[in-house]
C-alpha cells in the first residue's frame, strides 16, 4: 500500500469549529448561572451587603467569551497540524504539542465509526487510541484503506462527545448540590461521586495522547475543584454551624 498523507479539510475547520460552539457555548452559561447561584446561597445577605452581581456578571462573561475565543482559535491551529498518514505496513497520528501515535497495521484490534463519522482505531496491547474526526480529507478513500486493514464496526451506544456532555453536566448539577446544600448527608452522598469523577478526568486527561500539552497544563484548576470539595464535605460534618450561618 502506497504512503500517504490526510489533513482536515478546508471546510472541515468551520465545520468543527460550529460543532464545538454549540456545546461549548451552553455549557459555560450553565456552568455561570451555577457559580452565581452557589455564591448566592454563600453569601450572609445582610441588610448593609452591596450586591456585587450586576458588576460581576459582565466581567465574567468578557472573560468567558475571550476564553472561548482563544480556546477556538488553539483548536483550529492544532486542526490545521493534524497528519494522518497510512503508510505500507503502519498508521500514524501527528499533531502539534500532542504525542506522535503510531501502529503497525497488524497489531491493529478494532476499527470503529463514531456516530459521528469519525473513526476510532485501537490496538493490541495499548490503551491508545487514534483518532480521525469526519472532517478529514478524501474521507471515503480513507474508509475503504482502514477496511481493508481491519473491517470497520460500528460504535454503539451513546457517542464520546455525548458522554463528556453528560459528564460535564453531572459535575455541574452535583457541585451545586454540594456547595448549596447545608444537609452533611447529602453533600457527602454528592460529593463522593463528585470526587470520583474529577480524578478521573484528570488521571484520563493526563494519560490520554490525544490531549495537546496546553490543554493539559489547564487542568490544574481541577485540582482546586477537588480540594474545594473536599474541605465543604469536612466541613459540613466537624462544623456545620459554620455553613449554615
Amino acid at each position: 500500500m502506497e504512503s500517504k498523507e490526510y489533513r482536515i479539510s478546508e471546510g472541515g475547520f468551520k465545520a468543527l469549529r460550529n460543532k464545538t460552539l454549540l456545546i461549548t457555548v451552553p455549557v459555560v452559561v450553565l456552568g455561570m448561572a451555577i457559580g452565581f447561584t452557589i455564591a448566592h446561597f454563600n453569601t450572609t445577605h445582610e441588610p448593609d451587603d452591596i450586591n456585587v452581581l450586576p458588576y460581576i456578571i459582565p466581567v465574567v462573561a468578557i472573560i468567558m467569551g475571550f476564553s472561548i475565543y482563544r480556546g477556538i482559535k488553539r483548536q483550529e491551529k492544532l486542526l490545521k497540524s493534524y497528519v494522518f498518514l497510512i503508510g505500507n505496513t503502519t498508521i500514524s497520528r501527528y499533531q502539534l504539542n500532542t504525542p506522535t501515535l503510531q501502529f503497525y497495521q497488524r497489531e491493529i484490534d478494532t476499527i470503529q465509526k463514531t456516530k459521528g463519522r469519525g473513526f476510532v482505531i485501537k490496538a493490541h496491547n495499548t490503551k491508545d487510541t487514534i483518532l480521525i474526526p469526519a472532517q478529514i480529507e478524501s474521507y471515503i478513500e480513507i474508509e475503504q484503506k482502514l477496511n481493508s486493514i481491519k473491517p470497520i464496526i460500528v460504535q454503539k451506544g451513546l457517542s464520546t462527545p455525548l458522554i463528556s456532555l453528560l459528564t460535564t453536566i453531572a459535575i455541574l448539577v452535583l457541585m451545586l448540590v454540594v456547595f448549596t446544600t447545608q444537609n452533611k448527608w447529602i453533600t457527602t452522598l454528592c460529593g463522593i461521586p463528585l470526587l470520583g469523577i474529577l480524578l478521573w478526568s484528570l488521571y484520563a486527561g493526563y494519560k490520554s495522547k490525544n490531549i495537546d500539552s496546553q490543554t493539559k497544563k489547564r487542568l490544574w484548576f481541577v485540582y482546586i475543584l477537588v480540594f474545594a470539595v473536599v474541605f465543604r464535605m469536612i466541613m459540613s460534618w466537624i462544623f456545620p454551624q459554620i455553613l449554615s450561618s
